[in-house]
């Protein structure tokens, strides 16, 4: 189990940020390569887990090939190995003038196939109720990542993801959303610093929790 503590904001496709202004010398900023992924949601068709406030998801990357139907990306083989997550709600923090999302988050690396055993038992779920898990929504995404660290040590990530979506209430939408992850609980102060300047940019908080709330038009 993970607590996953980050501020999500809402930024227009063309949106760009000229300069992020650390101002430590001690601090590292890394840029990781674009990477390409597709998550799938569940839940019943009664909503179980939204009503137990907890979301499921799988997550597996894409390689850029051409020829990749939506149907495809919307079910991959049962030997796709991807990250399935199972997340709280979670609650809202204002500190500082930043409105930060905390849930706890539990990841398994595994196969499409099958939900994780762990997940059934935490989730309490019979296996009937497991056979009728379905996908509730689905998104294409493309994320860039810069991670700051701080002598060695990674304190923030920055994930700027262009999100296209492919089941939902919004489906066929493409929207940004940046989110500003704490690693380090001691450099939430830096993390404000650095939402501020998105926002001095024009990036708004998010209006919606989580990407699910939105994909689901919630």
């Amino acid at each position: 189990m993970a607590v996953e503590d980050e501020v999500k904001l809402q930024v227009d496709l063309e949106f760009e940020l000229q300069h992020l202004d650390i101002s430590e010398p001690i601090h590292e900023v890394e840029a990781i390569a674009q990477v390409r992924t597709v998550t799938l949601y569940f839940d019943s068709p009664e909503f179980d887990l939204a009503e137990a406030k907890v979301a499921l998801r799988f997550r597996y990357r894409v390689e850029e090939q051409a020829g990749i139907s939506q149907a495809e990306l919307l079910d991959p083989a049962k030997t796709q190995v991807g990250v399935w997550a199972l997340k709280t709600k979670g609650s809202r923090i204002e500190k500082d003038g930043v409105v930060a999302t905390s849930r706890q988050e539990y990841e398994i690396k595994a196969s499409y196939g099958e939900v994780p055993g762990e997940f059934v038992a935490k989730l309490n779920l019979a296996a009937s109720a497991v056979g009728r898990l379905g996908v509730i929504a689905a998104m294409d995404a493309r994320r860039d990542t810069q991670i700051i660290s701080a002598n060695g040590h990674r304190v923030i990530e920055i994930d700027d993801d262009t999100v296209t979506v492919l089941k939902g209430a919004t489906t066929g939408e493409t929207f940004r959303e940046i989110e500003l992850e704490l690693l380090d609980e001691n450099q939430s102060e830096l993390r404000s610093r650095l939402v501020h300047q998105f926002l001095q940019a024009g990036a708004i908080f998010s209006k919606a929790d989580s990407k699910l709330q939105r994909v689901l038009g919630l």
